[in-house]
């Protein structure tokens, strides 16, 4: 382990970051030494003096004890003033008294803010008082802060956690985790260190396919290389066959977070999808994949698996999978109640009662309630 004790990693990278996590893990050799001294912790839920007692246990039959922290900047956010406007600055400095402004608040306004002020302390005092522990944390304690987030290059520097880190060289390191300059270049060497080989064309094809998202190029460099098993290059061919897009992937994400129930998901899913297609196309594409649960819950129901739904349902094996796994979580009535809506909001569309995007964005908070 390294002689600093205290890591941030930050980005949008999770690829990258898990593997480097993983390095750390890798230093308990002894599996009770993993179970006893390890400890993965999400500032949202966990209470600063339950992370002080962690941070502060000595460690047991190892000399390092580890924390895995996610979720810091969620639980440390800046609330937004009027308008939007950030209440205090992100790096959780107070604002100067000459920036106040000069008129006296009223008494009832002075007493909404007393109110709000003896409820919930200020964000910026909850900053300084976690940067506080940070100062704290006991040289056997090994903590890694995952701050999983799109960044922007030319704001790292000023990210509160970046500029402690900065501050405190000899105890903390700052690792960003940015996505690639070059995806395909990327998966070539991700391909390799998989064990296998890949043609530019098809690195190039893949890497269309999976944008930045280094997590899901290498699921799928992992299907490709076990396709073509390890016999020869991944080539175009070999990706048309057996990878799908970005957007088709999408699409059973936004299925499996509103089976789930979770709204707040398939909202960012919805409008992500619609940053590459129309409102039609996803429409379209939204049928498809209940037409196709449909299929496939009747086929669970009357006794089938998913080894046969490929050559019935006239899709690939990996989808077919996909499908089946979705249809389980489906009843089916709940799926002819969706695909009877879906053919009235096709109707609404063309007629003109409703625009489809609105339809559809009404569609999907509903069904995730």
């Amino acid at each position: 382990m390294p002689e600093k004790n205290i890591h941030i990693f930050l980005g949008s990278n999770e690829f990258d970051m898990q593997k480097r996590v993983s390095e750390f893990l890798a230093a308990f050799k002894d599996p009770a030494a993993v179970s006893m001294n390890v400890s993965r912790m999400d500032a949202q839920t966990a209470s600063p003096g339950e992370l002080a007692n962690t941070a502060g246990a000595m460690p047991f039959l190892s000399p390092q004890r580890l924390i895995i922290l996610e979720n810091v900047g969620k639980r440390y956010k800046l609330r937004s003033g009027p308008k939007g406007q950030p209440s205090e600055s992100e790096s959780g400095d107070q604002p100067s008294e000459n920036d106040a402004s000069d008129e006296k608040p009223s008494d009832d306004r002075q007493d909404q803010q007393a109110d709000r002020n003896s409820v919930e302390p200020k964000p910026s005092e909850d900053r300084k008082k976690f940067l506080g522990f940070l100062d704290k944390v006991p040289e056997f304690t090994q903590l890694l802060i995952l701050e999983t987030a799109e960044i922007k290059t030319k704001d790292i520097p000023s990210h509160w956690l970046v500029k402690w880190a900065l501050k405190n060289p000899s105890r903390a390191e700052f690792v960003p985790f940015l996505p690639p300059a070059n995806m395909q270049d990327w998966i070539v060497k991700e391909t390799r260190r998989q064990g296998g080989a890949i043609e530019p064309a098809a690195a190039g094809e893949l890497a269309n396919m999976t944008g930045f998202d280094t997590r899901q190029a290498s699921n799928e460099i992992t299907k490709l290389l076990t396709y073509v098993n390890y016999s020869h290059k991944i080539g175009l061919e070999d990706v048309g066959a057996v990878s799908i897009s970005t957007v088709s992937t999408s699409i059973f994400d936004l299925v499996d977070a509103m089976g789930r129930q979770d709204g707040k998901n398939s909202q960012r899913l919805y409008h992500k999808i619609l940053e590459e297609k129309d409102a039609f196309e996803l429409f379209g594409m939204i049928i498809r994949q209940f037409r196709l649960l449909i299929m496939a819950r009747d086929m669970l129901e009357s006794g089938q698996n998913a080894r046969e739904a490929p050559e019935l349902m006239g899709i690939h094996p990996y989808v077919a999978g996909k499908v089946f796994e979705q249809a389980a979580k489906f009843p089916m009535e709940k799926l002819k109640a969706v695909f009877h809506r879906l053919l009235l909001m096709d109707e609404a569309a063309k007629t003109g009662v409703m625009p489809l995007e609105v339809a559809l964005d009404l569609f999907i908070v509903e069904l995730s309630r």
